[in-house]
């Protein structure tokens, strides 16, 4: 060991090339350009035995040439005198003369434990002559271990004891969040004189920033990346298909009188409309990925990110945020006129009631476009390749998705609260026989969203993740997968209509009857004698079975006669304990001429 005297006097003519490189620590990861140098002999003669003799430039710590990295090598000669590790003099080098290999596109420097060992024993000692650890040995800058993506060099063999101890000060080193590996464009980021560090990323000049190739996969597998576009595809045409039939169902059913079954009806018809329109957005994106969410670059095929101009990546971001904002908009109108049917209503009211919503639903997401585009949230998400809003980084994600997705569903979530409370407490029951069905397909966005939010609330929390988890499938899936689940809920909403009103009318077809709306009875001298007549129709009718009667005197004319309504506004046979009419016994009198 050196004396200390001697190691303070020693250290004090360290290089000015040490102080140098504290000015790049910046550039661990250092950019390659994408003609990589070729492999060169090393001849620092620190680094003559440590198992290989082939290195590449720029290293670990920026330097450009044998040169520089050498002198910069030099100044840490009494620290590596003082043997403080065994594997100090291999550790520096392998930051400053990395191994190359003309196997491996990138050099290969020192794994993270190494990193960690040599910190645990050699910075206390540059703390005792007021040096701290260079930030161009920051641990956290180097891969774990090898993997599929990252080789690095593990250094020595350790035994379970020393893996425990660094565990230990892994814990207590802090996280530098510049360099984790996330999702966010600004962390990928990482730029160092002009050039990128990581792999099919291409810096550029206007931006200043490293954008990724359309071709990156960054940490997801080709697999992942095939899955979430295939999914992707047969979701959104799944969703159109199941439109495209309601509508065609609708127009059919159009012609059945359902006035009181009007609000609800519209609600779902153009949130079903709205999802679709997502759906198809997004098959017709991922069809067209590269003419939509990728520019030409310097002969590079680059996702539009933020200061490149590109008129159709954001027209089809704005149009998804727009449609998408809509359907869940107009969903949460199915719950309101679900609630609002509870009572009985007007035509003029219902038409008022239509309006109303339009306004809502149609003026309030273009609130919200204009809110995302002001804040640049629009980015090409880098799994599907479809332009989204929010795909920036998590905090827009967050504001512009989760936080849209989490006040809706409060708001539907209360007024579903508030019907079934009254349906509770109020005897009488709603206008139409399908409200409770609609109330169910209310129900299900609530459902919905808390599941998104919770694969959103994951991503957040576990941006290290990375993998193609059903949580994650659905956060990208979210559309689609809402387009399906309305499209089909609105179909079996259709065919059970069909279906009552079908099995009514056939009824009262055999029975001979005819809707009260049809119906125009006087009371007066022209009708037969003694009888006395009371109709009511439209309005008047509520859920109950409703009925006029005919009346008659004492001679034997029945006493009365029933016409029974269904609360959709048609007629149904009169109950099993009322017996048909019997024909009269006697002539009906003339009907004076006038």
């Amino acid at each position: 060991m050196i004396p200390r005297l001697l190691l303070c006097l020693v250290i004090t003519f360290i290089p000015s090339t040490l102080s140098d490189t504290n000015q790049n620590f910046d550039a661990l990861n250092t950019s390659f350009d994408r003609k990589r140098p070729k492999c060169e002999r090393i001849t620092a003669e620190h680094c003559a035995s440590i198992g290989y003799n082939e290195t590449r430039f720029p290293n670990f710590a920026g330097d450009e040439n044998s040169e520089a990295a050498t002198a910069t090598l030099n100044g840490f000669s009494p620290l590596i005198g003082t043997k403080c590790n065994p594997e100090i003099a291999f550790f520096l080098c392998s930051v400053y003369f990395p191994m190359c290999t003309e196997k491996v596109p990138d050099p290969i420097g020192p794994c993270k434990p190494l990193c960690l060992r040599i910190q645990k024993d050699c910075a206390p000692l540059l703390n005792e002559f007021k040096y701290s650890w260079p930030s161009a040995l920051d641990c956290n800058r180097f891969p774990t271990a090898n993997d599929g993506k990252h080789m690095c060099m593990p250094g020595l063999t350790r035994t379970s004891s020393e893996e425990e101890e660094i565990e230990e000060l892994e814990e207590k080193t802090p996280i530098n969040n510049d360099y984790q590996l996330t999702k966010d464009i600004e962390s990928l980021s990482n730029v160092v004189d002009g050039r990128c560090s990581m792999k099919d990323w291409v810096y550029v000049n206007k931006t200043a920033e490293c954008v990724p190739t359309c071709s990156t996969t960054l940490d997801f597998t080709l697999t992942e990346i095939t899955t979430a576009r295939s999914t992707l595809v047969v979701g959104s045409v799944i969703s159109v298909c199941f439109t495209m039939i309601c509508i065609v169902a609708s127009c059919i059913r159009g012609s059945v009188p359902l006035s009181a079954r009007k609000p609800i009806d519209k609600s779902l018809f153009f949130c079903t409309l709205c999802f679709a329109s997502s759906a198809g957005l997004y098959a017709f994106s991922l069809l067209l990925k590269d003419k939509i969410a990728c520019i030409e670059y310097n002969e590079n095929l680059l996702y539009a990110v933020r200061g490149f101009p590109n008129t159709k990546c954001t027209l089809m971001a704005t149009l998804l945020y727009y449609f998408g904002s809509a359907g869940r908009l107009w969903w949460l109108m199915i719950c309101v006129a679900w609630r609002w049917n509870m009572k009985e209503h007007s035509l003029a009211e219902m038409e008022k009631f239509i309006s109303r919503a339009h306004i809502i639903c149609w003026a309030l997401p273009l609130f919200l476009v204009t809110m995302a585009l002001m804040a640049q949230s629009i980015h090409p998400e880098l799994v599907s390749g479809v332009c989204l809003v929010g795909s920036a980084s998590h905090p827009q994600y967050q504001i512009f998705i989760a936080l849209r997705e989490l006040l809706i569903m409060l708001a539907a979530i209360l007024v579903l609260s508030s019907g079934c409370l009254n349906s509770v407490h109020n005897s009488v029951r709603s206008v139409t026989s399908n409200s409770s069905s609609a109330g169910c397909i209310g129900f299900l966005y609530p459902l919905a969203a808390i599941f998104l939010l919770i694969s959103s609330f994951q991503s957040h929390y576990n941006p290290m993740l990375g993998r193609w988890t059903p949580l994650a499938a659905f956060q990208l899936l979210a559309d689609p997968a809402l387009g399906t689940l309305i499209g089909s809920a609105y179909f079996v909403y259709i065919l059970y209509s069909c279906y009552q009103t079908g099995t009514i009318g056939s009824r009262i077809e055999k029975n001979g009857y005819l809707p009260a709306s049809t119906v125009q009875v006087t009371s007066n001298g022209h009708g037969l004698a003694g009888t006395t007549t009371t109709c009511i129709t439209g309005p008047q009718m509520t859920s109950g079975s409703l009925y006029h009667q005919v009346s008659a005197g004492s001679g034997g004319v029945p006493t009365s006669i029933g016409t029974y309504y269904s609360a959709g506004g048609f007629m149904a046979p009169p109950p099993t304990n009322v017996s048909p009419p019997a024909p009269p016994n006697r002539p009906v009198p003339q009907v004076p001429s006038s």
